[in-house]
């Protein structure tokens, strides 16, 4: 699977907030069609030792259509979802996209 441009970046941010990437790529084997997540990580929160476990997929939305690709991603992002809630349903899923997409296109007002 070939992975996003910002990935490593991805990664980067992660490790600076002091998380441990866990997986790269995250496969949901156990899972049919067994689709694979780009990253999964975890960080222990507290003194309490309490886990928090996650899964990011890497999006950089470069494709001249944004409607196309959004409807491709979120396509995925569903598929992703369900497939992590029967498989590891304690970890979230997350989407990483570019801040200036994120502010024009998914930010509410």
């Amino acid at each position: 699977m070939a992975q996003d441009f910002l990935h490593d970046a991805v990664i980067a941010s992660l490790l600076k907030d002091n998380w441990i990437i866990t997986h790269d790529p995250f496969e949901l084997r156990a899972y049919d069609p067994s689709w694979q997540i780009d990253l999964g990580a975890e960080r222990i929160i507290g003194a309490s030792k309490n886990r928090t476990r996650i899964a990011v997929e890497v999006k950089s939305f470069l494709a001249s259509s944004f409607a196309n690709e959004f409807h491709s991603v979120l396509g995925q992002y569903l598929n992703y979802k369900s497939g992590l809630s029967r498989v590891d349903p304690d970890r979230t899923l997350f989407l990483a996209v570019p801040i200036e997409i994120f502010e024009t296109e998914f930010k509410t007002q």
